[in-house]
């Protein structure tokens, strides 16, 4: 499966049977309002551990384990589970003193606050990722600081049915207030919606979001944008993918058709995502896809399509400061355990996309911009690889961004395996230096070992030295290309990734 949607190889299709089970739709939002979904915007310490109210420090048993169970089981262990906080009837929303939580902190029994929001997290013991002590660190106590600082990326929302309450006032003080409607409801922490918006996409469960926007963008490419709800972020992390699914009726059953797809939107984008989907005649996906319609009228009468997702998924993200997540640890808390994960510090990232597979180099180049324009960040060469001009997506902003960040940030390199033939005004070959210090060739050809060695080979500062990181998006014959190429330079096994 190609990540960026690239239907060059073939879907994973199975026959479904006829009475499919019931699909967890994302609750009602309107889209945010239209953006330009081609200028690619860049975005904007970490507090201490150890927030207030945590208990003193205590030896930690010597039986706990290292590390937790698998974090799929635990989210299927929730849905099957009616009342998995114990709460027996009670409310969610109940105002919790700190007092009542400190009285929660033994082995088997342990509720921490996190957000504003109390917890029992003794179900998920066993599961998570980083261990059983690292939770026993904020047992009985207020976990949020150190839970920012280590999980920054990940909601709440997987653990959304273990709460108990909110954070409220002590009991000293609640049995000392009047009886009047204003102290039976006292100032406590910002509820979770003040603080961060919530997650739309799930792991396990299958939502389906509206089509609100179909727009082209060439003669085979449209830009897609779904509605997830307002208020709602998609949960991906820059590098992340979803997975999408149509279901198709055939006779006595259903054909359902699944395919991988980065969505060219901000991760941060609050109420929608956007997808960049190709169009094959032959291809199965694309075809149906092309064929939704978007929503219109509002409420009850609203009419038009919704497409089914689930995720986040991938095994990297990218966290910041040329600093990359790789393995379990880039979805830790999205499905996967943590163990075995590692990070990798780059100082130049060689991007290789063919087609479709450019998508998921936007989504890691927004938070980059950003740093660009701190004066931080890493130096990324990004060689585009299409058949025709007309084929190459995006093209007049990734040249206008190599003429904005100039060669020291980001080297543009596109090729074309048919280009125009004799003189082009729209394609002149050979390298070109921009008045702004735009480092941009434009080659005939396909992926050659001269492209690759120039790729890697950085602006004179030696790339490997620097640390560097080679991905690589496309059909399989030209991740193979690229992945040989780069071994046989001597870029080692841990410096490559293929989406």
């Amino acid at each position: 499966l190609r990540l960026g949607g690239s239907e060059q190889n073939p879907p994973m299709v199975r026959i479904a049977a006829a009475q499919a089970a019931p699909v967890a739709a994302a609750p009602p939002g309107s889209a945010a309002p239209q953006r330009s979904p081609v200028t690619l915007p860049g975005t904007a310490a970490a507090p201490q551990p150890g927030g207030a109210g945590a208990p003193r420090s205590a030896a930690v048993p010597a039986k706990f384990q290292k590390k937790g169970g698998s974090q799929v089981q635990f989210l299927r262990n929730m849905q099957m589970d009616k009342d998995p906080a114990g709460l027996r009837g009670a409310s969610t929303i109940r105002r919790i003193p700190m007092e009542e939580v400190r009285e929660h902190a033994s082995i088997g029994d342990i509720w921490m606050v996190l957000q504003g929001r109390v917890f029992n997290v003794t179900p998920y013991m066993d599961y998570h990722p980083g261990g059983k002590a690292e939770l026993m660190r904020s047992a009985g106590g207020d976990g949020t600081a150190l839970y920012n600082e280590i999980h920054p990326w990940i909601s709440l929302d997987m653990i959304e049915k273990l709460q108990v309450g909110l954070i409220g006032a002590s009991r000293a003080a609640s049995s000392t207030a009047p009886a009047t409607p204003a102290a039976a409801a006292p100032s406590a922490a910002p509820t979770p919606k003040a603080l961060a918006p919530s997650v739309a996409l799930h792991p396990v469960e299958w939502r389906a979001f509206p089509l609100v926007n179909v727009r082209n963008i060439n003669a085979d490419c449209i830009l897609m944008r779904f509605d997830i709800g307002a208020g709602r972020v998609s949960g991906l992390r820059p590098g992340q993918h979803l997975n999408a699914r149509v279901q198709l009726r055939r006779g006595e059953g259903l054909l359902e058709v699944q395919r991988k797809y980065t969505p060219v939107s901000d991760v941060e984008a609050v109420g929608y995502v956007e997808l960049l989907v190709k169009v094959y005649p032959s291809g199965k996906m694309g075809s149906v896809l092309a064929g939704l319609r978007p929503q219109s009228g509002d409420g009850p009468a609203a009419v038009g399509d919704s497409l089914e997702m689930q995720g986040p998924f991938g095994d990297l993200a990218y966290i910041g400061d040329g600093r990359f997540a790789l393995g379990a640890l880039a979805s830790a808390g999205v499905g996967a355990d943590a163990v075995g994960g590692r990070a990798l510090a780059a100082g130049c990232v060689a991007m290789f996309a063919a087609g479709s597979g450019l998508t998921p180099m936007l989504q890691l180049l927004r938070p980059i911009m950003g740093e660009w324009r701190r004066g931080a960040g890493p130096q990324v060469t990004l060689v585009f690889c299409n058949r025709r001009e007309e084929d190459i997506v995006y093209r007049q902003d990734l040249e206008r961004l190599a003429g904005e960040f100039g060669g020291a940030r980001l080297r543009l390199r596109l090729l074309l395996s048919q280009p125009p033939g004799g003189a082009s005004e729209t394609w002149p070959g050979g390298a070109e230096a921009g008045a702004q210090g735009a480092d941009i060739r434009r080659t005939d050809g396909r992926i050659s070992d001269d492209i690759l060695a120039e790729a890697i080979a950085g602006s004179g500062n030696g790339a490997l030295g620097a640390g560097l990181l080679a991905l690589t998006c496309g059909p399989e014959g030209f991740d193979a290309a690229v992945v040989d190429g780069l071994s046989r330079f001597g870029v080692p096994a841990d410096n490559l990734h293929v989406f």
